[in-house]
């Protein structure tokens, strides 16, 4: 045997014995085993169970109640893994819901769904895990109930489905798929005061869910009617939405509506298909629910009192139902309706369209409180319709006589008997309301009609063209017929808003035969005319008819006809006097009125131009109004000589010249023996001179007018030199004899000249005089004058607009030139309306009124005025005192000017007295009291009065910016400043302003009654800063470089930079107490003293040139405080004492310095502070003379000399730091310069 034998020998016995030998297992594989073991029959029990048919029914139960939401019946359930739930006798009622039927108390009374058998198919492998999830239900031949309440708007549909898919329910929310075969669907209808409706349809459906809504489904439907109807519909709890339900019958739709639309859809008589398109409900607000509703092939009978206006007033007395039975109501039959309506609470939206008598229309619009009865419902609807046929026979009587017809309606079938088609593009309104009345708007366009007038039995055919219906007026626009050969047009307006609707027509003709036809039409006055005139051949003819309008029901208003004929060939007598041959014109007859236009004829070889009107009467003589025209008649005695003596007084008045074309009217009256005249005189290079305005004007052209009363000139224009005046006016004569005139002239450039001003009456002249003008204006005069009793009243209004125009006021001597505006001038009052001009380079403005009244005038104005320049031309026209002052300072500047009011009025003593108010700005302002003030600029403001004997007294509060006060750059300087009159002092009061970062503080006096100016101030300052100080005082460049011995120390302190200069800190506290004159002989003089504190002295330039003399090397210590006391005379200022205090080394010392050179002579002492502390002299009597140093400076501020030298003898040095004051330049001492005394440090 070999060895791979052998060991497959020993392998194969290895295997038996191991095959029939018991091995152990573990203890760990034995547990699991068991617990798997126990799991599965376990497992099986437990599906065992639950699915028992018993267990699946109640399961089911509760799903069908999650999903439903409603109460669940089931009768028994079979289970079957791979083939489904079956389930019999299923019941499904929706909650009990009083809104809904509260007598519905017992389940099957609320039963929505009911149903033999249902089949769910559900997920098998999910029940191993214990959820049922149901992916279909199939129900066959299920009986299906939607059941409203009208009363409250409820459906209990609406409470079928869960709003909301909670969390957690069983099949995890998941929403099944719907089969429902051969369903019968009732649609019922509930109302607690009318039996149920009920409506059956049969219906197939397939729900599945909303793919993007949770709540929402779709729901396919096919619905068993001819043709078979398919739709899909949108069903969403949760949104409260149903949307695109099939077309059913209207019946059935209607029992699905809110109770106003049902009753509004059984109203109307709706029939056909209808399809819910869209429907919102919610039962907490039926008012608010929503319904959109598509119709198809639907009819309708609209009823005609639907449209009835709620104004009885305007229904004719024959407005009775002859004939009719006892309810009838007219109506419009629409068939063919399509269309969509939209309901919303009570408000209907409908666009539909349709037949109307075989013609196509249209209506759109909206109704509202649809609730109410149809004589109730508001609406505001548009109906148009093509080629619609008027209506005849039985439905044409039923309109003419039924009551209920609208009037505005019947109207049109009364007033003219329309026979034919239309378009109708018609808008009626009607707000809610029993009483609310119809507004219609829109347009009838008769196409080919014949129609007759109620007003004008004129029958036209082939009538065309629009009549326009604007609420109760209605309008005639361009409506064109024929009759006969004659082309008729018509326009006008009937305006139904009374009871007899008030009537405007014209009718025009053209080519029109006077036969009798015509004659018959027209009133019976017209016809008595026609027969005096007996005209004959064809006219154009124009006729109008009126109706005034009257609420009186008792009596319809007269008819009036007017008729204009042209042109026409007769012959006729006028007064039976006067016979006109081969007469061609225009003729216009109205009741026994004969009006000639433009009538030509002939009498001999004359031709004559006639215009005017013949009455005649029953019983006596006609009168007649007849124009005559002349050319070229010459106004002379010849033509006076013919007028009446009143005609030739008025003549007289005017005495006019030259030539005129005449227009003459001559009249004939009953009760007159003799002709009256009323002549129109067209003026040829005419003259016309007023004998009360005795201003000649010539070249004269226009219109004169000649009556028995008096002359009128219409509008004549001539010249004066080379102005062009226009003028207009008349002479009436009155009976006690006397005369009044009016009288008006208008020039757009009236030479202001010495013939208007003696034309003018006194009261005219006294503003002449007051004013002083000068160039010309546009001027518009009124004058009236009345003589009565031999006594001759005047009275005018002139209107003056200013054109570059000059002037000088008498009572304010201004030099106004440019002069623009208005000025209205008033016997007693001048009215100054924007008058603008130049004051040399400046602008002004006035407005306001001056009163004439008084013997002397008085004025209320309001002055703007900019750029004024301060000059002398300005200071002249000021009154003395304030030119004075202005002059005496030499005051320069900028100013604008506002004062309002600018009063002015005689005083008790008669002086002319000036006050105002208001305020000045002045820019670049300067002045020299002595004192330079320059570049001033801000406001003042206040007021003042200017009194001829007193002068000036002011009180002014001055706010300036800026102002350079010796040449002390100021800031926001505040003051008030006070004039009293008959004084020449200005008082400067609580004056305080900015300085170097510090406060200036003062009160002032200046004296202005001297000839030169005077003050006196005391002022006082604190806080100022040091270093802007520097920086104000630094020189604007660099002055050349210094040379010599003496500019050693003048190059060191220049060699500083001008940071460190700005960097020195320090206070300076002080007061002045100053006086002095202005002008020639100016001087100045005063006394003060001069603070520093905690100040970095030593980074001035002179005092770190003396530093730099003495080899000294200044530090922060150096100085930091400083006294200076000082006095001033003229042009020196004398330095008493100066103090210079620091830590390290003190200065003290005096000297003098000339203000006008800026040249030096100053003496220091520099030591210890401890030696030359005060008083110094014990020291220096104590021998400490040999540590101190003399300083003496010369030169300028800004080339000083630095000498230093060992201290002389002590008498010579105490003369030098301590000069004597300097005496005082008047007698009085300098003490009493200043009214008030400045604060004592």
């Amino acid at each position: 045997m070999t060895s791979a034998e052998a060991r497959r020998q020993r392998r194969r016995r290895w295997i038996e014995r191991r095959a029939v030998d018991r091995h152990p297992v573990s203890l760990t594989r034995y547990r699991a085993s068991l617990a798997m073991l126990l799991f599965i029959l376990l497992g099986g029990i437990w599906y065992t169970a639950m699915t028992r048919d018993r267990a699946i029914q109640q399961r089911v139960v509760e799903f069908l109640q999650d999903a439903t939401g409603c109460e669940v019946r089931v009768g028994s359930a079979r289970f079957s893994l791979f083939g489904g739930i079956t389930l019999r006798d299923v019941r499904i009622a929706t909650p009990y819901k009083p809104e809904l039927d509260p007598r519905a108390i017992d389940p099957d009374d609320r039963q929505i769904v009911s149903a033999e058998s249902i089949q769910l198919i559900h997920n098998p492998w999910l029940l191993f895990i214990g959820r049922l999830r149901v992916e279909e239900l199939i129900a066959v031949e299920p009986r299906i109930r939607f059941l409203q309440n009208v009363d409250t708007g409820a459906h209990n549909w609406q409470f079928f489905g869960r709003s909301e898919r909670p969390r957690g329910a069983a099949g995890g929310g998941h929403r099944p798929k719907v089969r429902v075969r051969s369903a019968r669907a009732i649609v019922a209808s509930l109302s607690h005061d009318a039996a149920p409706v009920v409506r059956e349809e049969e219906l197939d459906a397939d729900v599945r869910p909303h793919p993007t809504s949770e709540t929402g489904y779709f729901i396919e439907v096919r619905r068993y009617s001819e043709p078979a109807e398919h739709a899909t519909v949108v069903f969403d709890p949760g949104a409260k939405t149903v949307t695109n339900a099939p077309f059913v019958d209207a019946r059935t739709v209607r029992l699905q509506l809110p109770k106003a639309a049902q009753q509004l859809f059984e109203q109307i008589d709706l029939q056909g298909d209808v399809k819910l398109t869209r429907m919102t409900y919610e039962a907490s607000a039926a008012m608010e629910r929503n319904y959109e509703i598509a119709l198809r092939n639907v009819r309708c009978r609209i009823p005609l009192s639907m449209l009835r206006s709620g104004i009885t007033a305007t229904q004719p007395a024959n407005a009775t139902a002859a004939g009719l039975p006892e309810g009838f109501d007219s109506a419009v039959t629409m068939t063919g309706v399509q269309g969509r309506l939209k309901w919303s609470g009570t408000r209907l939206e409908l666009d539909v369209a349709g037949m109307v008598n075989d013609a196509t229309c249209q209506l759109e619009g909206t109704v509202d409180a649809a609730d109410r009865p149809l004589g109730e419902m508001g609406f505001d609807v548009r109906f148009t319709a093509a080629a619609l046929p008027a209506p005849e026979g039985p439905v044409r009587a039923e309109l003419l006589h039924d009551p209920s017809v609208p009037y505005v309606l019947r109207a049109i079938f009364v007033d003219y008997d329309p026979h034919g088609v239309f378009d109708v593009d018609l808008q009626l309104r009607r707000a809610p309301g029993e009483h609310a009345s119809l507004d219609l708007h829109g347009t009838l366009k008769p196409l080919g009609v014949r129609a007759r007038s109620a007003w004008f039995p004129y029958e036209v055919t082939d009538l065309t063209g629009l009549l326009r219906f604007d609420g109760p007026i209605v309008r005639i626009e361009g409506l064109n017929g024929r009759h006969g050969p004659a082309a008729l047009s018509f326009h006008g307006t009937v305006d139904q808003r009374r009871f007899w609707s008030q009537v405007a027509v014209d009718i025009r003709g053209r080519n029109v035969p006077l036969e009798d036809e015509l004659r018959d039409a027209l009133s019976p006055h017209h016809q008595a005319a026609w027969r005096r005139i007996t005209p004959t051949g064809a006219v154009d003819l124009n006729v109008r008819l009126e109706r005034a309008g009257s609420a009186d029901e008792s009596q319809q208003p007269p008819w009036r006809t007017r008729v204009d004929v042209s042109p026409v060939t007769c012959a006729f007598s006028i007064a039976n006097r006067y016979e006109i041959s081969d007469v061609c014109g225009r003729l216009a007859i109205e009741d026994d009125l004969v009006e000639i236009h433009e009538l030509v004829g002939r009498r001999g070889d004359a031709v004559i131009r006639l215009h005017g009107r013949t009455a005649f009467h029953p019983d006596a003589p006609p009168e007649s109004e007849l124009t005559v025209q002349a050319f070229g008649v010459p106004l002379d005695d010849a033509l006076a000589s013919i007028l009446p003596p009143e005609g030739r007084g008025a003549f007289a008045q005017f005495q006019p010249s030259g030539r005129v074309d005449v227009n003459g009217t001559i009249l004939l009256r009953r009760t007159e023996p003799t002709a009256l005249y009323d002549l129109r005189l067209t003026l040829r290079d005419g003259l016309i001179c007023y004998r009360d305005f005795p201003y000649r004007v010539e070249d004269v052209t226009g219109d004169v007018l000649i009556q028995p009363e008096g002359v009128s000139i219409l509008r004549a224009q001539g010249r004066h030199g080379q102005a062009a005046i226009c003028v207009t006016g008349d002479v009436r004569r009155r009976d006690d004899g006397g005369f009044a005139a009016d009288l008006s002239l208008a020039c757009e450039s009236l030479p202001l000249d010495q013939d208007l001003y003696t034309a003018f009456p006194a009261s005219l002249q006294s503003v002449w005089q007051a004013l002083n003008p000068s160039g010309t204006v546009a001027a518009r005069t009124h004058l009236h004058c009345l003589a009565r009793d031999g006594k001759l009243q005047t009275h005018h209004q002139t209107h003056l607009t200013v054109r570059e125009s000059a002037a000088r006021l008498d009572a304010l001597p201004l030099p106004l030139t440019g002069l623009s505006g208005e000025v209205r001038i008033g016997p007693q009052r001048v009215e100054i309306l924007g008058l603008t001009g130049r004051l040399g380079d400046g602008r002004f403005r006035v407005t306001g009124d001056i009163d004439l009244s008084a013997p002397r005038p008085a004025g209320l104005l309001s002055l703007r005025a900019t750029d004024l320049k301060l000059d002398d031309s300005l200071f002249a026209a000021l009154p003395g005192d304030l030119c004075t002052a202005l002059r005496s300072v030499q005051a320069r500047g900028t100013v604008d000017l506002y004062l309002d009011p600018l009063r002015f009025a005689p005083d008790a003593t008669d002086r002319m007295t000036w006050y105002f108010d208001g305020s000045l700005t002045i820019r670049g302002g300067q002045a020299d009291l002595g004192l330079a003030i320059r570049d001033a600029a801000g406001s003042v403001r206040g007021s003042g009065r200017v009194d001829p004997v007193e002068g000036v007294s002011l009180n002014l509060r001055a706010a300036l910016r800026t102002i350079a006060l010796a040449g002390w750059p100021l800031e926001d300087l505040t003051a008030n400043v006070l004039m009293e009159a008959g004084r020449h002092n200005v008082q400067i009061d609580e004056a305080a302003a900015g300085l170097y970062g510090g406060q200036v503080t003062g009160v002032a006096e200046i004296d202005l009654g001297r000839g030169e100016p005077r003050y006196r101030a005391s002022i006082t300052a604190h806080d100022l800063q040091v270093n802007q100080y520097l920086a104000a005082s630094e020189p604007a460049k660099a002055d050349p470089e210094p040379s010599g011995r003496s500019a050693t120390s003048r190059t060191a302190a220049t060699n500083r930079t001008r940071s460190d200069m700005l960097q020195a800190r320090g206070d300076i506290y002080g007061n002045l107490i100053l006086r002095g004159r202005g002008g020639t002989a100016a001087y100045r003089e005063g006394a003060g003293e001069l603070y520093v504190r905690s100040a970095q002295i030593w980074k001035l330039p002179l005092l770190f040139a003396i530093f730099q003399v003495l080899n000294l090397t200044p530090d922060e210590n150096v100085f930091h405080d400083g006294r200076l006391k000082f006095f001033l005379s003229k042009n020196t200022l004398t330095l008493q004492t100066i103090d210079l205090q620091g830590r390290a080394v003190s200065f003290v010392g005096g000297g003098t310095m000339n203000l006008a050179t800026r040249e030096l002579d100053v003496t220091l002492l520099a030591g210890s502070p401890v030696r030359i502390r005060v008083p110094f002299l014990t020291d220096l009597l104590e021998g400490a003379s040999r540590e101190l140093m003399e300083v003496r400076l010369r030169g300028t501020v800004e080339e000083p000399t630095i000498h230093p030298q060992p201290l002389r003898s002590l008498k010579e040095i105490l003369r030098g730091l301590f000069p004597k004051p300097p005496e005082p330049a008047e007698p009085q001492p300098l003490e009493a310069a200043a009214q008030y005394d400045a604060p004592a440090e």
